[in-house]
C-alpha cells in the first residue's frame, strides 16, 4: 500500500524528488533472480539479484529531520553562511539520501541475512550509522564519514561480485569508491548541498545551475 508523505516533511519532498527522477531498478527475469533456496547459484551469479536499496526501504527520518533543523542554528562555517540561496537543501537530508541510494538493504544477500531478525538487525545498524554520519559535527570527523563511505563501498564491492576494501584503510576505500562509484550530477544545484555532501561520501560530484553566484562560492 503506498504511503503518503507529509508535504512540510523536507526529507520526505527529498525522497520523493530522488526517487522520482534519480533512481531506477532494472527489470530482473524469474529464471536469473536469486534465491534462499538456491545459494549456489547466487554465489556464481552475485550481481543478477534485484537489489533494492535502503531508500526503498526504511530511513531514520525522525534523527534526519532533527539534524535538518539544527543546521537554520549554525552559523560557523556553514555553506549557508556564504551566500543566501532561497532554496537550500539542508546538508543531513542530502548526506542521507545519497548514502541510501547506493547502500543495499539486507534482503538482496540471504547468506548473510538468512533470517528476517538479521536483517532488521542490519536495517537497525544501518540507520544507527545513518544517524551518526547526519549531525552536523560530523561533517569534518575523518571516523564518522570513513564508516559510511566503507558502507557504501561494500554494497558496491557485493554488487560487483568482489570483496571490499579493509575497513580500516581509509585511502583504499576512497581508491575503491573513485574507481567504481557512481557520479553524482545536480544540474540544478543551486547552493550547491547535494554535490558537496556527494564529495564528503567519496563520490565523485559534477553540478550546475543557471545562477553563477551559489554554486561558484560553495
Amino acid at each position: 500500500m503506498a504511503r503518503r508523505l507529509p508535504r512540510d516533511n523536507e526529507t520526505a519532498r527529498m525522497l520523493l524528488e530522488f526517487g522520482s527522477y534519480n533512481y531506477t531498478v532494472a527489470p530482473v527475469d524469474a529464471d536469473s533472480a536469486l534465491s534462499v533456496d538456491d545459494p549456489e547459484k547466487e554465489k556464481d551469479s552475485p550481481v543478477t539479484a534485484c537489489r533494492r536499496k535502503l531508500i526503498e526501504v526504511s530511513l531514520p527520518l525522525e534523527a534526519i529531520d532533527a539534524a535538518s533543523a539544527r543546521e537554520k542554528s549554525i552559523r560557523h562555517g556553514h555553506p549557508l553562511t556564504l551566500h543566501p540561496w532561497w532554496a537550500r537543501r539542508p546538508l543531513a537530508s542530502c548526506r542521507a539520501v545519497l548514502f541510501a541510494q547506493i547502500v543495499d538493504a539486507p534482503p538482496p544477500w540471504p547468506v548473510e541475512f538468512p533470517t528476517e531478525e538479521a536483517q532488521a538487525r542490519e536495517r537497525k545498524r544501518l540507520h544507527e550509522v545513518i544517524a551518526e554520519m547526519v549531525q552536523w559535527r560530523a561533517s569534518g570527523n575523518r571516523h564518522v564519514m570513513g564508516k559510511a563511505r566503507y558502507e557504501i563501498a561494500r554494497s558496491l564491492a557485493r554488487g560487483r561480485g568482489e570483496a571490499p576494501p579493509a575497513r580500516g584503510d581509509a585511502d583504499a576505500v576512497l581508491a575503491y569508491l573513485a574507481e567504481h562509484a557512481p557520479p553524482v550530477c545536480d544540474p540544478f544545484c543551486g547552493g550547491g548541498s547535494i554535490p558537496l555532501e556527494a564529495q564528503r561520501l567519496g563520490l565523485g560530484a559534477h553540478g550546475s545551475d543557471s545562477v553563477k553566484r551559489p554554486w561558484g562560492s560553495t
